[in-house]
């Protein structure tokens, strides 16, 4: 049963290398999580980095620099100020945490945020599961929302340019000639 949880973390993380860059910690739960906020992120960057700033109070200038500069994927952003929230340390210090961990030894978040004292399997350490499993949500709803409207706009496009083809239509059509004119005198 062990060895099937190992292999199914390991084609998670497979996965999630395939779909862009999250930095695996072991928990299926929370990595398949990671690789979903990634997929909401890319679908609308703009969006996202907005969310992030409301949410946080992080400047758009700090979200891109962790996105280029620090090459982290848009989950990792999501989770170094959750971290950095939980742990109530500076986001550079949780930033700085999650490059030395990535670089030298390839851990997960659950070794950074044990490093900034919310341990592994604690009460701290599931709500921050739980926040950013909310904020995934959040973000799959939001997009989900934006496609429907694009979806009704496209529609609504659609009926106003054959609505308008019906009226040209009738107005070549329509000579002037037929019944109800009246006597004529």
């Amino acid at each position: 049963m062990k060895t099937l949880r190992l292999f199914a973390v390991f084609a998670l993380c497979s996965v999630v290398s395939m779909a862009g860059s999250v930095f695996c910690d072991g928990d299926a739960e929370l990595d398949k999580t990671l690789v979903e906020i990634n997929v909401e992120a890319k679908a609308d960057l703009p969006a996202f980095k907005a969310e992030v700033t409301a949410s946080y109070g992080i400047s758009g200038q700090a979200v891109d620099e962790m996105l280029v500069k620090d090459k982290m994927a848009p989950a990792d952003v999501i989770m170094a100020a959750e971290v950095s929230m939980q742990s109530k340390k500076p986001l550079k210090t949780v930033v700085e945490a999650y490059k030395a961990n990535k670089a030298n030894k390839g851990k997960g978040w659950g070794v950074v945020a044990a490093s900034l004292g919310i341990k592994p399997g604690s009460a701290e350490f599931k709500a921050l599961k739980d926040k950013v499993k909310a904020k995934k949500d959040k973000m799959k709803t939001a997009n989900a929302k934006k496609v429907r409207k694009g979806q009704q706009d496209q529609l609504k496009k659609q009926d106003q340019q054959g609505s308008q083809g019906r009226n040209d239509q009738v107005k070549k059509t329509d000579s002037g000639s037929g019944q109800g004119s009246g006597k004529k005198k």
